[in-house]
C-alpha cells in the first residue's frame, strides 16, 4: 500500500513537473522576447539599459532557480525510490526474522540438527542457537539500520518540497517580469 502511494505520488510530481515545465517554458519564452525588444529600446534610449540589465539579471536568476526547482524533483523521486527500496528490504528482513524464533523455540525437541541432520549434543543445541540469535541479531541491526536512513530520506523529501514550494511561490513572480 506505501509503495503504491509513493507511485501515485510519483505520477502526480512528474505530471507537476510537466505542467510547470510548460509553464516555466511559456514564461521563458515570453521573458526572453521582452529581453530582445528591451535591448533594442535600450540603442535609442539610455535609461533603459540600467532597467534591460536588472531584468537580464532576473530573468537568469529565475531560469537558475527553475532548473533548481527541477532537479529537485528528480531528487526527491530518487529518495523516494530509495526509500521504498529500502522499505522493501525490511519487509523481508522482518519474514526471515519472524522465520528465526519458530526455529530457536524448536531447537529444544529436536533430536537432529536442522543445520548438517547430525545427532544434536547439548553444546551442539547451543551452538544452533546461537548462530540462530547471531542471524536475527544481524537482520535486526539492518532492519534498524534501513527505518533510520528511511526516516532521513522522509525528512530530506520534506526539506526539499518546502523548496520547490518556495520556488514555485518565486517563480509565480514572473509575469511580474513580463510588463
Amino acid at each position: 500500500a506505501l509503495l503504491m502511494h509513493l507511485q501515485q505520488q510519483k505520477a502526480a510530481l512528474d505530471q507537476a513537473i510537466a505542467v510547470q515545465g510548460h509553464t516555466l517554458d511559456s514564461a521563458r519564452q515570453v521573458l526572453a522576447a521582452q529581453v530582445n525588444e528591451r535591448m533594442a529600446r535600450a540603442a535609442q534610449a539610455e535609461p533603459l539599459a540600467a532597467k534591460l540589465s536588472a531584468l537580464q539579471t532576473r530573468v537568469a536568476e529565475m531560469a537558475g532557480l527553475g532548473r533548481e526547482r527541477d532537479a529537485w524533483r528528480e531528487s526527491i523521486l530518487a529518495l523516494s525510490n530509495q526509500a521504498a527500496a529500502l522499505r522493501s528490504t525490511n519487509e523481508q528482513l522482518k519474514r526471515e526474522m519472524e522465520v528465526l524464533q519458530p526455529k530457536i523455540a524448536e531447537l529444544a525437541g529436536v533430536t537432529n540438527c536442522p543445520l548438517c541432520d547430525t545427532a544434536l549434543t547439548p553444546e551442539h543445541r547451543e551452538e544452533v542457537r546461537r548462530q540462530y540469535t547471531d542471524e536475527g541479531t544481524r537482520k535486526g541491526d539492518a532492519f534498524r539500520a534501513n527505518k533510520a536512513e528511511m526516516d532521513r530520506l522522509v525528512t530530506e523529501m520534506a526539506t526539499l518540497k518546502a523548496r520547490i514550494a518556495q520556488a514555485d511561490a518565486r517563480l509565480q513572480d514572473q509575469p511580474a517580469l513580463q510588463r
